[in-house]
């Protein structure tokens, strides 16, 4: 039983996510581990199980070609992030922002124009005033 659960431990850690395009291995070591053997295909003698097996690739080949048709679908229509640099000026979501007005309602749902004061590769830094809290001009 024990070693069962170890090759489905490595099996689990050696498939490649749909999410992320990469196996667990690679993600968590930079690296896949040698088996240490080579899998020969043997042919079976019943022919039940050649007909299940090859059922399995064809089922396996629609399911990679439905993915890859919904991974283009989906990205047709994304804009690219806008890139900002120093110095410009933004205006802010105030969704998650709590101001002093007495309800969601009644604040405003942009904030701003804010100047951008340095930009990283996932985020960048506003200007805001902390004593008025009033946009800077």
């Amino acid at each position: 039983m024990y070693n069962l659960l170890s090759m489905l431990e490595f099996q689990h850690n050696s498939h490649i996510y749909v999410s992320t395009q990469q196996c667990l291995f690679i993600l968590n070591k930079d690296h896949l581990p040698r088996m240490g053997f080579k899998l020969h295909w043997q042919r079976s003698k019943l022919e039940s199980i050649m007909k299940f097996t090859e059922q399995m690739k064809s089922i396996l080949e629609e399911a990679k070609s439905t993915i890859y048709k919904l991974m283009l679908y989906s990205n047709q229509r994304q804009t690219p992030a806008p890139v900002f640099q120093p110095g410009d000026k933004i205006y802010l979501d105030s969704m998650s922002i709590h101001t002093m007005h007495p309800s969601a309602k009644l604040s405003h749902h942009c904030l701003g124009p804010y100047m951008v004061k340095w930009v990283g590769p996932s985020c960048l830094s506003v200007l805001v005033s902390l004593l008025s809290w009033a946009p800077s001009t």
